[in-house]
């Protein structure tokens, strides 16, 4: 990720300072039935959840003054462990592929579509590269695997090369946004999952997206 100083941004009539930290934006959605054709991530605000499903306090927009700037992407789905979810709870190889290879990305801002890409281009970035346990019933039942190298600093790059520089997208306060994963091919079999999301036990697959960059917030 491109260098950002912690200076201070200098105050302008009637525009506060601001001060960088290094926080990305994240948000879950549920797939939960089969046939489900996308999820639509960061419309919904904290209004009934809690921050261990999204950051983004409000529906569709960062409030005043805030802005963020993206330089990457990852997508996290969540495959339970049988000790989690018993053998009827884990999640098939085929689901693990109609996610990466049967699915694509795309990032609105207000109207303008800033990223459209397929999904299997952006890695994971989180947990364990790979671990599958067999059964009788189930021969090949995922207990988790994840889209690329397990590391923090592999996502995907949505800053453009200007100059010795890289310009990252700019998110500006008030403004809405919003992410979709769009399933066009075939269901996933997301019901037999079990998960627990905000407390509750609930069927399907967690999908967690994460908007990597630099968050400009007011200074207090």
């Amino acid at each position: 990720m491109p260098e950002v100083s912690r200076r201070i941004v200098a105050d302008q009539p009637g525009i506060p300072a601001l001060e960088p930290i290094n926080e990305p934006l994240y948000d879950s959605q549920v797939y939960i039935a089969a046939g489900q054709g996308q999820l639509t991530y960061f419309t919904q605000g904290l209004a009934g959840r809690t921050t261990r499903e999204t950051n983004v306090p409000i529906a569709g927009a960062l409030p005043n003054p805030q802005q963020f700037h993206i330089y990457g992407i990852q997508i996290v789905p969540y495959f339970l462990a049988a000790s989690q979810a018993g053998a009827a709870g884990q999640l098939a190889l085929t689901d693990q592929a109609i996610i990466y290879d049967n699915s694509f990305f795309r990032l609105f801002i207000g109207t303008k579509n800033y990223v459209e890409v397929a999904t299997t281009f952006i890695p994971n970035g989180h947990g364990l590269t790979g671990t599958v346990a067999t059964t009788t019933a189930t021969p090949y039942s995922v207990v988790s695997l994840h889209n690329g190298v397990a590391h923090q600093n592999n996502y995907y790059d949505v800053t453009v090369k200007v100059g010795h520089s890289r310009k990252p997208i700019h998110l500006p306060p008030q403004q809405n946004f919003r992410a979709e994963i769009v399933f066009p091919g075939p269901a996933l079999s997301a019901v037999t999952t079990q998960v627990v999301i905000g407390g509750n036990n609930t069927g399907g697959i967690p999908i967690k997206l994460f908007l990597l960059g630099i968050k400009w917030r007011e200074v207090q």
